[in-house]
């Protein structure tokens, strides 16, 4: 497909198309990493919460579940168990805790939580070649 015929498909120039085509070309190579290694005692962390809560609740609490402090995402699965993923910012394990009880208030049982040493993401798909 040429650049002329994704602009006429998505309604912008053929210049913005090889302009951001260019700019995620520059950018395949690198990785993003999001969490330092090596922690000092008071550095902030990402914590990952598994939890499950009545399906047909879940599109409902994952709009409430953003409201909690220091949380900064939240997934939703189409499942029974385990339904939602949510990925807080902690600086200790009271912040978690605090998180924890939180999300429960809200009806989640958190099955698991998970504080993340490292991420590294890279770009999928045609791009990437």
């Amino acid at each position: 497909m040429t650049a002329q015929e994704i602009a006429a498909d998505v309604d912008v120039s053929a210049t913005t198309v090889r302009n951001r085509i260019a700019s995620v070309e520059e950018r395949r190579d690198s990785w993003v990493s999001t969490t330092p290694r090596l922690r000092e005692r008071d550095d902030p962390c990402r914590a990952i919460s598994v939890a499950t809560t009545d399906p047909d609740d879940r599109e409902r609490l994952s709009s409430e579940v953003r409201s909690v402090a220091g949380v900064v995402d939240v997934r939703e699965a189409l499942t029974n168990q385990r339904t939602s993923t949510i990925e807080s910012i902690a600086t200790g394990v009271r912040d978690l805790s605090e998180t924890t009880t939180a999300l429960n208030r809200f009806g989640l049982e958190v099955v698991s939580s998970e504080i993340v040493a490292g991420h590294e993401s890279q770009l999928f798909g045609e791009l990437q070649k």
